[in-house]
């Protein structure tokens, strides 16, 4: 770093990435950021879930946390510091507005939006080609497809069973696509309950119910290897797949390609391709307050999730790692200077303007289990349809009604 005279305590940075990424990010840091700062970092590679999440609560944490998904958690219960009060206009412009949305909370916002991924169609353009099919365009499009495709014993893949975590289903996806098509949001604007008690949330229900109940796609299924046969020629999938098809089916080249998501028309003509997404952020602890290292920490985070330094990073790993490491970056900026042709960009930034991330509130965590419930009950017509979403919707307000009053945000 620069003279012992400029150099401050270091800015403890947890992250929890493979040794690659976490060498990667080291050597950037030396390389740029200390360089031209002369502010020293010390990087650990630690388990950011369960592990940070004690260790900030016991006082024992980072100053900053790179690459977690559950933020949140610690902002509930006031171990994070609120990043609304510094000047973030250097970045704000990078990012779609509704990336922001998961990380405010009452008020404050307690994260930067590091990564993003979302679903896109992934098609066969051959099969397509020898049965004279379009790639559908809105929903209505969707179901002619899959009638046209079904009836040449193709399989359309939307997913549902995820084997590494059984008890969330990943057709949650699918039921977020179809409720914020339908204009409706998650939450009321208070965020005390979800609309689910609405008619168009429980449409949106029946309509995830009934791909699989009426229109027999399957529930669990090895996209890979169906897409590369040609069994499953049409898919909905996270469009990091494309990172897996790229390196493990060479042979596919120039036989498929990604297109946006089904919509739905709206009254004006205009399609509607709403859907949420994962995510990935960094935030501050309230150590690095009290140590008197904020503004270092958040001079290291804008520069961590500033388009310039995510390019490079998704470069770097890309060329360490190879095509199914490349990155999925939140900055839509380091987007554009991924390695993605013209077309696929197109696709991938035009269906980025249609992502909503869902708000994270307290007690959010029961709302993917107790839809999986209410859908396989429903699926397999254990209960009734509307039955199973009606439980799960009480269920659930239920849960945030009781995590309110714990956090005492009544």
């Amino acid at each position: 770093g620069g003279s012992g005279e400029e150099a401050g305590p270091a800015i403890k940075v947890w992250v929890s990435t493979g040794r690659d990424q976490a060498r990667i990010i080291k050597n950037m840091i030396s390389g740029q950021f200390t360089y031209q700062t002369g502010i020293p970092v010390e990087l650990n590679m630690v388990d950011t879930g369960s592990t940070l999440i004690k260790a900030a609560l016991a006082g024992k944490g980072p100053d900053v946390a790179l690459q977690t998904g559950n933020a949140m958690e610690l902002a509930y219960r006031g171990a994070l510091v609120d990043l609304s009060q510094y000047d973030l206009s250097e970045i704000q412009h990078q990012f779609f507005e509704e990336t922001w949305v998961p990380y405010r909370y009452n008020g404050g916002l307690y994260a930067l939006p590091e990564t993003q991924t979302f679903d896109v169609l992934f098609y066969r353009t051959d099969v397509f080609q020898d049965l004279g099919l379009t790639v559908p365009d809105t929903w209505d499009d969707f179901y002619q497809v899959l009638a046209r495709l079904q009836k040449n014993n193709l399989e359309v893949g939307i997913p549902e069973i995820n084997a590494l975590n059984m008890g969330v289903s990943d057709g949650v996806f699918t039921f977020d696509k179809l409720l914020l098509q339908k204009g409706e949001s998650y939450y009321n604007s208070r965020l005390t309950a979800t609309t689910f008690s609405s008619e168009a949330a429980y449409q949106a229900f029946e309509e995830w119910v009934n791909l699989y109940k009426v229109y027999g796609l399957s529930r669990q299924y090895d996209f890979y290897s169906r897409f590369r046969s040609g069994e499953m020629p049409l898919a909905i999938q996270n469009y990091s797949a494309y990172n897996q098809l790229a390196k493990a089916a060479p042979e596919l080249q120039g036989l498929w390609e990604m297109a946006p998501i089904p919509g739905t028309r709206q009254a004006d003509g205009s399609i509607d391709r709403s859907e949420s997404c994962t995510f990935t952020g960094c935030f501050m602890l309230n150590s690095a307050k009290e140590k008197g290292v904020d503004q270092e920490a958040i001079q290291f985070m804008t520069w961590w999730v500033d388009g310039d330094t995510q390019a490079a990073y998704g470069q770097e790993l890309e060329s360490a790692l190879g095509i199914a490491a490349r990155y999925t970056p939140a900055n839509k900026e380091a987007l554009e200077k991924l390695d993605w042709t013209a077309e696929e960009q197109e696709v991938l930034l035009g269906q980025m303007a249609f992502v909503k991330p869902i708000e994270q509130i307290p007690g959010n965590y029961i709302i993917g289990r107790s839809l999986t419930t209410a859908f396989r009950a429903a699926v397999t017509g254990q209960t009734g349809i509307r039955q199973a979403f009606t439980n799960s919707t009480k269920t659930i307000n239920d849960e945030i009604t009781r995590k309110r009053r714990e956090f005492n945000l009544d």
